[in-house]
């Protein structure tokens, strides 16, 4: 059986992350009150969907997740990152990502990209990076855009499918 489709994350592994996602996620705590929350409490939950991420970190420390506060956290989060993902100089592919894509293309293998962001998220990275327009990447999905993120399979189900 030949390879078809290789599929990456995104934050940390195709792109350049020194800990941008893990800070941003402690402000948006900060914000709302929450100064405790340290980049270990949210490391461990960096593949799950954001929102649902948040909610373990509130019931963690035995606030009470509400699904105001959690939307309210993640607005703020995603926010940061957009902001991030659309300006900052440091944001770059991983010195040897484009390369293995290139490399996997040749071959004929699909590449596409799956993370725990959202799709608000992964849109500003794809195109700040070019990663269409170069023919670098077939796909990518975010995990807002199905039933559960990480450690489900439903994201590279849905790359599968398409």
């Amino acid at each position: 059986m030949s390879i078809k489709l290789a599929v990456f994350d995104i934050a940390g592994t195709t792109v350049a992350d020194q800990h941008v996602v893990a800070d941003a996620f402690c402000k948006a705590f900060k914000s709302y009150g929450y100064d405790g929350i340290k980049k270990d409490d949210v490391k461990p939950l960096m593949g799950y969907k954001k929102p649902e991420a948040i909610r373990m970190v509130l019931k963690n420390i035995g606030a009470d997740p509400s699904d105001e506060l959690v939307e309210k956290i993640h607005v703020e989060f995603v926010n940061a990152m957009v902001d991030h993902y659309e300006y900052s100089p440091e944001v770059k592919a991983m010195p040897p990502a484009e390369n293995v894509f290139r490399q996997l293309k040749e071959k004929g293998i699909r590449i596409a990209l799956n993370t725990g962001f959202s799709r608000d998220i992964a849109d500003v990275i794809v195109s700040r990076l070019q990663w269409k327009e170069k023919g670098l990447i077939d796909d990518y999905i975010a995990s807002d855009e199905v039933e559960a993120g990480r450690p489900q399979p439903f994201m590279i189900q849905t790359l599968m499918q398409r």
